[in-house]
């Protein structure tokens, strides 16, 4: 039997570019585009990478921290922030809104697939069909001064914060 494997949303316009593609948790995706020493380079000043790939999960209700603690999740204190927790970010969207998103080489998500909204009062689980990139470099702050409804440069953001708004008229965290 063939495994299904899901696209990317880039992937079609990212594979007359690239020199090497590969599947990450069931989805095919751009793994080099240049070799390594060249990217490394590009990405010190805008680097931009689907990792729609990655595993998330999205828990809502009053009860959520608890029961995301219980499974051995800190989560952050703060609305709009993030934690690191071994490999797998944990994002605070709201007072009672938590999204998670391993990160690459990491697979803590698989062990909430236990969650059982019948069995979890006060909590519920999100569905999550999110397209998500990561921007790195020096130029990333200024690239999205101008696509982004916010302008985030000079630390508009506090140190782990979240900003819910619309970059190119879609809307983004």
């Amino acid at each position: 039997m063939m495994d299904l494997i899901k696209n990317s949303p880039v992937a079609y316009a990212q594979q007359a570019l690239i020199t090497k593609m590969g599947v990450v948790n069931g989805m095919e995706v751009a793994l080099e585009f240049s070799g390594a020493n060249i990217e490394s380079g590009i990405k010190n000043v805008l680097g931009v990478t689907d990792v729609s790939c990655l595993n998330r999960f999205g828990i809502k209700g009053p009860q959520a921290a608890k029961w995301l603690e219980s499974q051995g999740f800190k989560t952050p204190v703060d609305f709009n922030a993030w934690v690191e927790n071994n490999g797998c970010l944990v994002m605070r969207l709201g007072g009672n809104e938590f999204l998670l998103e391993d990160q690459f080489g990491v697979n803590n998500i698989d062990k909430l697939a236990s969650f059982n909204q019948a069995k979890v009062a006060g909590a519920y689980k999100v569905a999550r069909a999110d397209a998500a990139y990561l921007l790195a470099g020096s130029a990333a702050l200024n690239m999205l001064s101008e696509l982004c409804m916010l302008d985030l440069r000079d630390s508009a953001l506090p140190k782990n914060g979240l900003v819910m708004t619309q970059v190119a008229g879609i809307s983004a965290t």
